[in-house]
């Protein structure tokens, strides 16, 4: 069994119908699509408890507990904890996934049945980090920036029919970011993320304070810390950015006088310095407490 399932803060609720209609859609359907929805929201405590339109097909949950950006995934590992060897595909309220998607998910799945897998992420260096020298091989390789064929050629066949000589970030079509398949550190949510409930221990939902705003790495070291690593998964990303990626966006807020750069710094730290994953504390990181 698979499901697919995410969360939307309420400042995107009037848009969120196209997103939905794409995952119920998808050429493999899933089982369930779940939208979580907390009846009381930390970032929008103005909450009026009003609950978005969904098409058919689509099952909102509401929860009493507001886990941040990672409520989309950790009420669905409670609720199948039963089934812990359901796939949970879990994704973002601010882009389109194409119809191909969950396929590409579900393949790589049947090769790698242990690993939380993604078609974005990023390694400890991001985040001016020490990497572990004896990280799992082989690792994904990422494509180039500026020579990317298949890219290039969808973004000006979009410049094209717009009529547009450049285009916005939200008008840009999709990119992979790997070339090769392979290890990463931390699998990032926005291309999509396949776990399994029996990747995580009951510490996932004890997030700290100032962490829990920061849901890829914090989900990435909880489930490798349990033997599960990250897997990218090439030539992978089938999605296309909304307008709604701008709207109260959790990478230019300031949330606990940290920003989402300091954030997840001070989360890969913790799970370094906590539980020794990604090559533990080594010379040149900070050893920093997180209450």
């Amino acid at each position: 069994m698979y499901v697919i399932t995410l969360s939307a803060i309420p400042s995107r609720f009037e848009r969120l119908q196209p997103v939905l209609e794409a995952l119920v859609g998808q050429n493999a359907p899933a089982d369930r699509v779940i939208l979580y929805i907390p009846k009381r929201y930390r970032r929008f405590p103005d909450y009026d408890g009003s609950l978005p339109q969904v098409p058919r097909g689509v099952e909102i949950r509401q929860t009493d507990e507001d886990y941040g950006p990672a409520s989309k995934v950790l009420h669905a590992i409670k609720d199948f904890r039963d089934e812990p060897e359901t796939d949970i595909l879990f994704c973002d309220d601010d882009c389109i996934y194409l119809p191909d998607w969950s396929e590409r998910f579900l393949k790589a799945r049947q090769k790698h049945p242990d690993n939380a897998l993604c078609t974005s992420g990023w390694n400890l260096p991001f985040f001016d980090l020490a990497g572990d020298p004896y990280a799992p091989r082989p690792r994904a390789i990422s494509t180039h920036r500026y020579f990317n064929p298949g890219y290039t050629i969808r973004k000006l066949g979009t410049m094209l029919r717009t009529g547009r000589t450049k285009l916005g970030r939200h008008e840009k079509p999709w990119r992979n970011q790997y070339l090769r398949s392979g290890y990463v550190d931390v699998v990032e949510g926005v291309g999509g993320v396949m776990v399994q409930p029996r990747f995580f221990s009951d510490e996932v939902f004890d997030i700290p304070k100032v962490l829990w705003a920061v849901d890829d790495v914090w989900l990435s070291g909880c489930a490798m810390k349990n033997g599960h690593s990250g897997w990218a998964i090439s030539h992978g990303a089938r999605y296309l950015h909304t307008q709604q990626r701008h709207v109260d966006a959790l990478n230019q807020a300031v949330i606990d006088d940290a920003n989402r750069y300091e954030a997840n710094r001070q989360c890969a730290l913790y799970m370094k310095r906590v539980h020794g994953i990604w090559g533990g504390v080594q010379a040149g990181d900070e050893n920093l407490d997180v209450a």
